[in-house]
This record gives C-alpha cells, structure tokens and sequence, in this order.
C-alpha cells in the first residue's frame, strides 16, 4: 500500500492547501477546512490534522486505507464504492448523515452501533450483514436504506420508533422476507408485532 502524494502534496499535514480548483479551501490549514470533497485519491487516506471537519465525501474507488480518527466533528459521510477493509467510525460519534454506495467489501452493521446522534443511513447495494439490533441505540435515525444488503435478516422489532415505514427500504435485504406476510408493510408488521408481545 501506498500513501496518497497527491493528497499529501495538495493537502499537506504542515501548510496549506494548494489545490487552486478547491476554492473553498485553497489557502486552509487542514484543521480549517469543514467541507472536502475528493474525486482523485487513491491509496492510504490519513486524515490527521482535519479536526474541524464536518462534511467529507469520497467519491473515489482507489481509496485502500482510511484514517478518520482526527475528524472527531465529522456530521456526513458519503464514500463511494469502497474497496478497504475496513471501516473504523470509533472517534466520529457526531455522524448524523451516511451514505456508502454500493461498498464492496464484507462490513457488519455494528460499526453504526455508538452513533447516537445518527439520521440517515444509506447503504444501498453494499455488503453489510447482522442484525437491526446494531441500530437499537440510533435513537433518532429518521432514515435508512438497507436495500440489496441479503446479509441483514433479523431485528425488525429493534428498529427505532423514529423511523416511519415511508423512510425505511428493505427491498433485496434479508429482512425483506419477513415483512412478505404483511405486504412489505413495516406498520402492519409493527401492529402485529405488538399484539403477539401482549
């Protein structure tokens, strides 16, 4: 593995950004800088030093590496198509937007476990498995797209009461099936559900 130089060079950990297409930040210091936006990095991505960061996307599919432990601010999250390993959101307990398209590599849901102040999940054709249970403590998610993620199938009676059926996509997931006897209709699952615990 490799470490981004352009990202370092235009990026730099001492100095300012250089990029000049980047005129939100052209002139920051990394710890300045609140919103990036990245189509060009590859390799190992070290984000240290951009602690005031609040809105990052990646829209890069050569990224192997990912360091986010210095984006303790980070509030959205879009990665494009990732190809690493693994995904360590342990220090970003401030998300309350995430979107991974179409992420390729095997994930488990309870990296999102911890995220407490968390809205929107978007993990639409990706590879993520476990259980809805990993969400539990997302009290305040108002969205989640799980579509084509076959692994997720069991916890429908942990998902949060804030979440309406209108905002919740199951189709192609595990838990799909089990929404079959009711019409895929997560608020006559739920009226089911309640009943049979009395």
């Amino acid at each position: 593995m490799v470490k981004d130089l352009w990202f370092k060079t235009y990026y730099p950990e001492e100095g300012t950004c250089i990029l000049r297409q980047d005129t939100a930040n052209f002139g920051k210091k990394r710890e300045e800088i609140e919103k990036l936006t990245l189509i060009r990095a590859k390799g190992q991505i070290d984000m240290k030093g951009f602690t005031g960061l609040k809105h990052l996307e990646l829209l890069c599919d050569e990224i192997e590496t990912l360091d986010l432990s210095d984006c303790k601010e980070l509030e959205y999250l879009r990665l494009q198509e990732g190809i690493f390993d693994k995904l360590d959101l342990s220090k970003n307990t401030k998300l309350v937007d995430i979107f991974l398209d179409r992420w390729k590599k095997p994930a488990n849901l309870n990296i999102f476990s911890h995220l407490t102040k968390l809205k929107k999940l978007n993990i639409e054709g990706s590879n993520f498995s476990g259980s809805l249970k990993d969400l539990s403590d997302c009290k305040e998610l108002e969205y989640l797209n799980l579509s084509d993620n076959k692994n997720v199938n069991e916890g429908l009676e942990y998902l949060p009461e804030t979440i309406s059926a209108e905002n919740v996509y199951f189709e192609g997931s595990g838990v799909y099936e089990a929404l079959e006897p009711f019409g895929y209709d997560l608020n006559m699952w739920r009226v089911h559900h309640k009943e049979t615990k009395k």
